[in-house]
Order: C-alpha cells, then structure tokens, then sequence
C-alpha cells in the first residue's frame, strides 16, 4: 500500500470488500494518477515563494493545489473538476459569512481534467459574490452569485452567456440570495427572506444562436409557504436544500426540497406545494442532504448523528440508522443509485441499502464526485473510483464459481495453456443457449473491466465459446471490442475520462434535454478538449457519422481560429478544410470568366458533410475575411454560401453564386438584398434626373455611383439581369410604395445594358410613368427623355416620331383646356378622344353671331363654329383620315344631342366618305322618331345592310321598322337568303297581322 492507502499495484477486482454478509462486493481503485499543479505564475495561496507578503507570493513552476483551501466541483459522467478558492465560496453566504482570505490568488477558478491537466481558468475579479457553482449537462460551468447573477462559462473558462434570477420579475423577496442550488438543469436560489424560490433552466443555453435551443431557458419563481424572515437577525428556517431534476423525475418538473428547522421537510414546485410533516421521522434538524441519481432516495444527515433516506415521495425512511460520528461529515454524495458514501475527516464511509457499512480511511484531504454507477474520489495523488463490482465480472472471476461463465473461462485458460481437459470443460456447456449466455457474460465482465489485460482474457472466452454456439450474433463481439478501444483511450492520463461501460451506455440518457444529437456527446466533449483526433476515432469505431461530422466542424472552426494557422496562406489553409471535410475539387465550364473551379460532395455523403459556411463564419468573426471567401468558393449548397457572401460584401460572386444554383427564390433574394446595400440611398434619386443621365451631387452622386456598380455586376449575368427587370416591372404594376425607385432602378439598368432593345425598354417604362404623372410639366419632361433614348437607335425611329407627337398633343391639349376652361378635359386623352370632345363641347358653345363677350381670361369665347375649326386643324395635324374624321363627328354629334348639324353633315355631300349606315347607327342610339331613323337607312344602297338596320330599329321598338324590314326582305334577289330574312322577321315581329301576311308569302315562294 501506498502512503494515501491505495494499492500500488491492479487489484484483483474479484475479492472486493463485500457489503455485508452475502452482499454485494465493492472495490477501489486509482484509474488515473494525477498532478493537481497550479498554473504557472499565478498567485500561491500557501504563501511559498520569494515574494516577502503572502499576497505577493509566486506559485513556482508545478506548485501543488492544496485542496485544503479549495472547494471542488465535478462534472458527470467523468467530466472536469472545477476548483474554486473556499474564501470566494464563503464570501457570497451572507453578511455573517467571514470575509474572503484576501489573497492574490482567492479570486481564479481553476477548471481541471481528472488527470490534473488545465482546461481553463476564470479570474473572478469584480463579479458578485460567489455563492454556488456546478456543471450543466453541456460541460459549462455554471455560477450563481448572492445577488441573483447567473454566469456561464464554457470548459476553457471564457465567457459564455449571463442572466439574472431577478430579471423582469417582481414577486418580492429582495434581490439578494440566502441560498444556491446549481444542478446539471440549472440553478434554484433561495431568496434572503426565504419567501420565494427562484428558478433558471438552462441558463447556459442562452448563448446558443438557434432561437428554438437557446429558448428551452425558462425562469419562473414561486413562493416557499414559509414565513418571510428578518434580515436583520431573525434565525433562518431553511437549514439545506436540494433539487429533483427534471428530466429523470417522474413529475417532470423542478422540485426543490427543503429542510426546515422545524424538522420538517417541504417540497416546493411551479405546480403546486407539499408540506410532508416528517417531524415525527426526524426528531433532529436535517443539515445535509443528497438527490440519488435516480431521484428515488434522498439522503439525510440529522444534527444528532442520525442517518435517514428517504423515498421520493417522503412517506416513510426508508434507511433510519444511529451511524454516530465523531464529526458532522464533510460531504455526502451517492455512489451510483443504491449506496451514498459520507465524507469525514480521516475516512469515508459508504452506506448500502440496509444499513451496512464500508469504511474506507484515508489521511489526505479529497473530493468526492458523485457518478450514475460509481463514485470518483480526487486525491492528491490521483482519481480513483469506488464502484459495486459488476455482477458479471463477479459471477466469472469469484473463486469457486460455478457458473457457465466461470466454466467457459476456465476452458479458454486451459486451451490457451494446451491443456486436452479444455475439451472437456467446453463440452460440458452442450445447452447452445447456456453457452451463448456465458459468451454474453464474459462479454459483459470485459466491458466492465478497466485492466486491458483482463479485457482480453474475457474477450477470448468469449471468442472461445462463440465458435461451439451457432445461435450468436457474433456483430455483438465486434462490437463490445469497439466500445472497449474507445474506453481505454478515453481512460488514458492524456485524456483524462474515467468513463465505465455504464456511463458510456446511459450518457445518452443523461443528455437528451435540449440535445438535438445525444449520440455525439462523447465525441462532442472530446472535441471541446482539443482531441479531435481521438473524437474521430471514436466517431469511426461506435459508427456515429453525424458525430464524425460534428467533429470535423468544431476541428474546421478551431483551426481557423488558431494561433498556429496565422502564417498559412488562406488558398493553403481553405484547401486543407476543405479536403478534411470531404469537399473535392473539380473543373466546372466558364460562366463569364467568373468562376471556373467549383467544388463537389459526394451525394451518398452530402447529407452528413459538415458545412463549410460554417466555418467561413468562425473565419469571419476572427477577422480573416478573405480566408472565409475562399472557404465559401469551396461549398458546394448555393443557399449556404450566398448568405454569407452577401454578409462578407463578396455581392459579385454571391449574384454569380445564386445564378449558376438556378434556383430563383434563392436569385431573388440575392438580387434584392444585394441591391439595397450596395444602392442604399440611391433608389430615392430623382427618376429624372437619371433618365437625362445626371449624376448628381454630394451623396446622391455618391449613391448612384454605387448603383451603377450594382447594375454593371447584374449585367454581366443575363438570367440575373432578366429577373431583376422582372422584379422592377411587376412592383410598377402593383403600384408599390417604392415605384419611382423601381422606375429610376429599371431605367438606369437599361440604360447600362445598352442596345437597340435595352434603349427601347428603358424608354417605354418613361412613357409609362409620364402618362401615370399628374403635371403636364412632368409629362413633356418624361416624353422628351423617351424620345432621347429612342433617337440612339434607327430601329426605334418610329417610336421616336410617335413620342414626338405625343408631345404635340399634349401641347395642342393643355392649350385646349386653358381656352375653354375645362381642367381634365383633354389632357391624356388620344387624338380621336379629344377631337371627340372637342366636337361634343360644341353642342354648349355659342354660335359666331350670338357671341358677343369675351372669356374672363381675355381670350376669344368658344363657339360653335370654333370648336368644329379646331377638330378639323387637330385632324390634318395628327393625320386623321377623312373617313375617321367622319366616324369620330357622327358619334360625338349623336352622343352630345346635336341633331340638325347631324342631318346637314349627312345631307352636306352626295355621298359621304363613310356611307349612311353611321348616321342610322346615331340616331338608333340617340332614340329619334322613326321618321329621322328611316330618314339615314332609306339612303343606305345595300339592301343586305339596310335590313340588318331596320331589324335593329325593330329590335329598338321603333314602329314599323318590322315592315320596312320585311319589305327590304322580299326584295332580295337572292331566295335562299330571302327566305331566311324572312323567318327572321317572323319569328322576332311579335305583330300577328305581319306574321300572317309573311306565311302567306312563303307559302306562295
């Protein structure tokens, strides 16, 4: 034995100590040895060194951690140990606690491996008061501090997020806590006045940059029941408290279990309250309890020296035993979840479930780390685990035995030494399934082995005995030899993870709350440590390829992050990622000389590719921008690498990007966004003034420079060019808050584009908006730049005339509308419309001899015969033909009443150019006397038409239109077409004397 009473040599694990008679054995054992050293060149807290004060006092290289002055704090599932001052802990207890030590080295939190390696430190330096501290089930460190503050901090000891109990909330009890609990779920801190319970879940998730994990961190408080208590100097009522966890306790919710000085026990929970009056279970107040990892027992050390356990619903004790100590223990933690090991000055002492007793003594100081199978016990020597022996390695190694087990190991031990009696041992497991449950029990006593040696000793029996027993699967073998290579790396000093086979097995268990992928956990935690490699291992050997994945990111993040790689080149660095991440390099065709490399996956192993932009990110927020372009280039999924281009300012090869994906969501979106920050301000520049190809001043010019650049980039790229377009034609149409934005963006587009096409593009969205413009002014203005653009070009001349005249119109009608005062009247209106109303507004002007007054604006007064001067000027202007000019006067004439001038044009030629039938048409539609109607279509020569005419009036109840209808009917040449006139007007007359009179005559054709 060694001078801190542990085994120099491996302990033959199968005679364990037993607890009590016919029990189940326990053994002990160092699995790590270990250095606790401080760090070099921090404060010594022992006051050793050459400095002449103790706060002055340099730790020298490989100075040892007295854990005397540190308290300790373990992670699960053979997790880091972080080591705070006692000082720091005893400062935030209240205004009676001593104040801390006072030395240089009382304010650093030391977060160390179970081989003594440092992780990470944490100068605590003006934080609040410490109160508590624990781990989370991601491997932060979580703080809690006397006013409420909740800090977080990662394996490293930097900063990772910070909240408050007291945040938002108003439900009294000070802002100062009397007591912390920090569990792996979070924290619950017992307010001074001991009134309320508050309570955070989560709280180092509030870092994560996904919304839906970072909001799986709730607080909420609730009341206690107990009577609010002085701060002043009243004796408190809540002697300890603890927490049931959520996610393994059957009503899914916090409870917090308390200790009164009453001797009693209440619970408290955001559902409800459940006072469980155990006074008469416990004579004594209760000063320490301990949560069993099943959260089925709690154990409860009394004042008076008594030890009671209870169950989880406080019915009764389930253990209630006299254990009379010399002392009030140190500390009381559950070794797995059916014995708890109480922590004295000079010995441990271990409980089982009836009472008996293991007592182990030590002389050095140690901490105690609480496990779901095992306890780890930290000594200055090393990490060492107390732990029930496994019942298979029992059942195969304890002397004796008798088992199949035992049997099958015997007959391997035997062949390996050639010994014939090996045949007969095996033969006497002739039971196939007998034999594969042996082969299954040696598997499992070599999966809760740590000796390497004794790992193979068992794997052989079981490949042994696999080879008589046809029924086994021998994947199981393979796979417990997996399992076993990852253990003994992981228990390896260099690492420093003391993992049995049960923590590796239930770990997913244990971390399945807000997890999104509880299988990386152990590559997750190896790769936090920096070991990659040995996480990659792991990764390939338990066959977890989103685990493997996961790796490889952090790994990618990591190495651009790192000192080392600030020499590399990025074209250096970008092509070893990629080329670690599985992103090959391949040629693609040119696109525009802008890209002609692109980079592949390969689509069986895209799925489980790590993202790249991922890492440009990290590369990124470390300032090395370019490293992250050239990362980008290198990931294959567009709709990964143009967010973050767009991101980076990289706007030519993100719109490059988005166009070769094809995918239009993806191009619109890159398009407009890269627009807004490339234009910003530009899209408020005058739709004008960039249509006559000014440039502006001061930020305006500055801003359409910009623009410009944005356009030249887009016009590179046709499918981008033509979307954009599309994008700025269908914002026009719907008549959006930013259409003169959209119209100045598309006009200067076109423009830039350049071409016969792109000129006339540019030019009609101008006329557009110059007949959407309200002012005349505008409007000539608008036009003219249209007719600018058209006159570039010889294909456009027509275009070019059209929008001159146009012009001319609007000329001819603003001067309209200012001598006949009629505001609205002419101006947007066509040539045939405003000679239409032109001609209509002469039915309410005066003739020439009956005006004798002027217009109020000093000009010559409408008249009649002025208003019909006008039209004809407009018409030989504008080259309205005769025949128009005709059809445009019959109907205004008709529409505005003017009859008689109706008749006298009709009768003022021989033969008017448009015929008659326009003039029946009018008085049809004007409702005059027959007489009038029949007036124009007696005239009407073609027969044909003269009939279609009279049916109409007919149709229009003029009266003896039928008649006329029916004698223009009969005189048709044509009888087959006779005939059918007639059926016509038979069946549309309604007149039965007409009706007969028609039977008749088709009675005699």
């Amino acid at each position: 034995m060694d001078p801190y009473g542990l085994p120099v040599e491996e302990p033959d694990f199968s005679r364990g100590e037993a607890l009590g008679e016919g029990g189940r054995k326990y053994r002990k054992f160092r699995v790590l040895d270990a250095d606790w050293r401080l760090p070099p060149g921090s404060p010594n807290p022992s006051g050793e060194g050459e400095g002449k004060g103790d706060g002055d006092a340099k730790a020298p290289e490989g100075a040892p951690l007295d854990f005397n002055r540190y308290a300790a704090v373990g992670a699960a599932l053979g997790g880091p140990v972080a080591f705070a001052p006692a000082a720091m802990l005893r400062a935030g207890q209240g205004p009676g606690a001593p104040p801390p030590g006072g030395d240089a080295g009382d304010d650093i939190i030391l977060i160390m491996n179970c081989a003594g390696a440092l992780h990470g430190t944490i100068k605590w330096g003006d934080k609040p008061p410490l109160l508590s501290m624990g781990w989370s089930r991601s491997e932060s460190l979580v703080c809690a501090c006397a006013d409420g503050s909740i800090f977080s901090f990662t394996l490293r000891g930097q900063p990772l997020s910070s909240t408050s109990l007291f945040e938002g909330a108003g439900a009294g009890g000070g802002n100062r806590l009397a007591d912390a609990v920090v569990w792996e779920g979070g924290v619950v801190g017992l307010s001074f006045d001991e009134s309320v319970l508050w309570v955070v879940e989560q709280p180092d998730l509030l870092a994560n940059p996904d919304p839906s994990v970072a909001a799986l961190s709730r607080s909420y408080h609730f009341p206690t029941g107990l009577a609010h208590t002085s701060v002043s100097g009243v004796i408190r009522q809540v002697t300890c408290m603890a927490v049931m966890q959520p996610v393994q306790s059957e009503v899914r919710v916090v409870r917090v279990v308390l200790a009164t000085r009453a001797q009693g026990v209440v619970v408290r929970s955001k559902a409800g309250f459940l006072d469980q009056s155990t006074q008469e279970m416990n004579p004594a107040r209760i000063t320490r309890m301990a949560v069993a990892p099943n959260h089925r027992f709690i154990a409860c050390y009394r004042e008076d020296g008594w030890l009671t356990v209870l169950g989880e619903n406080f019915e009764g004790p389930v253990l209630d035993t006299d254990i009379n100590p010399p002392h009030p223990p140190l500390d009381m933690v559950w070794c797995g979840e059916d014995s708890f090991v109480m922590h004295f000055r000079d010995f441990l002492r271990m409980f089982g479930p009836s009472g008996q007793s293991l007592k182990y003594p030590y002389r050095t100081p140690l901490k105690l780390v609480g496990e779901i199978d095992c306890l780890r016990i930290l000594t200055p020597r090393g990490t060492e685990i107390l732990q029930r022996v496994p019942a298979d390695v029992e059942t195969v190694r304890r002397i004796g035995s008798t088992a199949s087990a035992a049997m099958l190991y015997d007959a391997m031990e035997r062949f390996e030494a050639g010994d014939p009696g090996a045949d007969e041992s095996i033969r006497g497991l002739e039971d196939d399934a007998e034999l594969c449950k042996a082969v299954r029990c040696c598997i499992d006593a070599a999966l809760g082995e740590f000796k390497p040696a004794n790992q193979k000793s068992l794997l052989k029996a079981a490949a042994y005995g696999k080879n008589f027993c046809a029924s086994f699967d021998p994947d199981d073998l393979v796979l417990a030899t997996r399992r076993l290579r990852v253990l003994n790396q992981v228990r390896r000093r260099c690492v420093g993870l003391p993992l049995t086979h049960e923590q590796l097995a239930r770990g997913n268990d244990q971390l399945t709350y807000g997890d999104p992928n509880p299988s990386a956990w152990l590559a997750r935690r190896l790769a936090a440590r920096g070991l990659h490699a040995v996480a990659l291992e792991a990764c390939d050997l338990l066959e977890l390829p989103d685990a493997k994945s996961e790796v490889l990111l952090h790994w990618a993040c990591e190495k651009v992050r790192a000192r080392s790689s600030a020499n590399m080149q990025d074209e250096e660095l970008a092509e070893l990622i990629a080329r670690r991440l599985g992103i090959h390099k391949v040629l693609k065709p040119k696109n525009n000389g802008i890209a002609q490399l692109g980079y592949k996956t390969p689509p069986a192993a895209l799925k489980l590719r790590p993202s790249i932009s991922q890492v440009a990110q990290s590369a990124a927020a470390a300032g090395r921008r370019s490293l992250a372009v050239k990362l980008l280039e290198r990931e294959p999924l567009a709709n990964e690498r143009v967010p973050l281009l767009l991101n980076l300012e990289e706007y030519e090869q993100a719109v490059a990007s988005a166009e070769r994906s094809w995918d239009p969501d993806l191009m619109l979106y890159c398009l407009l966004l890269a627009e807004r920050r490339m234009a910003g301000a530009g899209g408020s520049a005058n739709a004008d003034g960039g249509a006559d190809g000014g440039s502006g001043g001061g930020a305006n010019g500055g801003a359409n420079d910009e623009r410009r650049r944005f356009h030249e980039l887009v016009l590179r790229l046709p499918e981008a060019g033509r979307m954009l377009k599309a994008v700025y034609r269908q914002r026009m149409d719907a008549g959006v808050s930013t259409r003169a934005q959209d119209q100045h963006a598309l006009i200067s587009l076109c423009r830039h584009e350049g071409g016969a096409a792109a000129e006339a593009e540019a030019a009609e969205t101008l006329v557009k908006e110059a007949f959407a413009a309200n002012r005349v002014e505008v409007k000539v203005v608008k036009l003219r730049a249209a007719q600018r653009l058209y006159d570039k070009s010889r294909e456009n001349s027509f275009m070019a005339r059209t929008v001159e005249e146009s012009m001319e119109l609007l000329g001819v009608q603003e001067e309209l509308e200012r001598r006949t005062g009629r505001e609205g009247g002419f101006v947007n209106l066509s040539v045939t419309e405003t000679i239409h109303n032109l001609i209509s507004l002469a039915a309410m002007a005066p003739a020439a001899a009956e005006s004798k007054s002027r217009s109020r604006s000093g000009e010559d007064s409408v008249t009649h015969e002025w208003c019909h001067t006008e039209a004809a000027a407009i018409a030989r202007k504008f080259n309205v033909s005769e025949k128009r000019l005709w059809r445009i006067r019959i109907r205004a004439m008709g529409a505005s009443g003017q009859w008689q001038q109706l008749k006298r044009l009709a009768s003022a030629r021989y033969k008017p150019p448009v015929g008659y039938a326009p003039f029946a048409k009018a008085a049809l539609e004007g409702k005059r006397p027959a007489d009038e109607v029949f007036f124009y279509i007696d005239k009407v020569p073609d027969l044909e038409q003269r009939f279609e005419l009279y049916a109409a009036a007919g149709a229009a109840a003029v009266a003896k239109a039928w008649f006329r209808a029916y004698e223009v009917a009969s005189s048709l040449r044509d009888e087959e077409e006779r005939t059918r006139r007639l059926h016509a007007v038979r069946t549309s007359c309604g007149d039965a004397g007409l009706i007969a009179h028609i039977d008749e005559r088709l009675a005699q054709m």
